[in-house]
This record gives structure tokens, sequence and C-alpha cells, in this order.
């Protein structure tokens, strides 16, 4: 079931010792291990873990993984916010709508937001189409996501959707960037 790998990717996310996989990527399967003994995640999803170990890995030894590893020594990392916002129907109407954030971290200059994808989108795509591909199919998401949290006064300067399976980041452009 795609939505239970999903959300189970989302957990190895959430508890993953990113600081310890940057210093030794090749740890990741002890890693993993240590969630299995601490009754983070359950040995039956060990396998599901090693899928995603090429993908985790590049999470953690990008530019965003070394900048969420500080954000998190500075407690300024949230994993699975949870936000409200509403969505304008047109003729007056709104509609409240809830989400939850992947990741946002906060940095000096403003937040940034990660939204994790595991779907298998555009398996042999050139990038460029890839990335076309996944703007189409998640900017509105991503910028409500952002949206929400400049209403409640934090600054969005950077979103991304992380594309788990090949270890790619998206930059979504705001509702206001020009392509």
């Amino acid at each position: 079931d795609p939505s239970s790998v999903g959300t189970f990717v989302h957990k190895i996310f959430r508890f993953m010792d990113m600081e310890s996989l940057r210093e030794d990527p090749e740890r990741f399967e002890d890693l993993v291990d240590e969630l299995i003994m601490e009754g983070v995640i359950e040995s039956y999803n060990r396998g599901i873990a090693l899928d995603y170990a090429e993908g985790i890995r590049n999470f953690a030894l990008s530019d965003i993984g070394a900048r969420l590893v500080a954000a998190e020594e500075r407690d300024e990392a949230e994993y699975e916010k949870p936000i409200l916002f509403s969505v304008d129907l047109g003729g007056g109407d709104f509609s409240l709508v809830q989400g939850i954030i992947d990741l946002v971290f906060i940095e000096e200059d403003g937040a940034v937001v990660v939204d994790y994808k595991t779907d298998r989108v555009g398996k042999d795509m050139p990038r460029e189409q890839l990335e076309t591909l996944v703007r189409e199919k998640h900017s509105l998401q991503v910028n409500c996501y952002a949206g929400a949290l400049e209403a409640s006064g934090i600054k969005v300067k950077e979103r991304y959707i992380y594309l788990v399976r090949y270890g790619i980041f998206v930059r979504i452009r705001s509702g206001s960037e020009v392509s």
C-alpha cells in the first residue's frame, strides 16, 4: 500500500539521526536497527527502510540536510507540523483545509518547508521534465502550507518537494515568484 509506505518513510525522516548519518553514511542500517530497538519502527519494516536508504542518505548529505541538522541543534526544526488554512472557493465562499507539513525549519532569514514524496512520478523522465511535472502536481499544496505559516507570522524563504525514491529536491516557487 503506497500510502502506508509513504507514512513509514515520513516516520524514518522524523526519527532518523541525520547528524550521525551525515558523519557516516554507511551507518544507515545500524541507525535503522537502533530505531527498531527503540520501538520507533517495527522490524518487519526494515526492508522498506533499506529500499529508501539511498534517498534518505542523499537528503542527510545535502545542503538542506546540513541546514536541518543546524536548525535541530537550535531546536528550530519541526516535523509533521499540523496547519489549518482557508481556500478561496470564489463568490465569497471559503473552505477550511487541514494539512500536515512534513518538515519546517527556521533559519535567521526565514523558514524552509520540505514535503517528502515517495511516489514513482516520472521514473525515466529527463530531470527538467520531472521537475516541471512535480511543480505542476505539488506547488499548490506546498504554497498553501507556506501561506498558512506566513499567516501565523513565519516568513517562508524556501519550499521544496523531496523525491525520496530519486534523492532529488525540487524547488517550488512561491505564488509571487516568476518562473
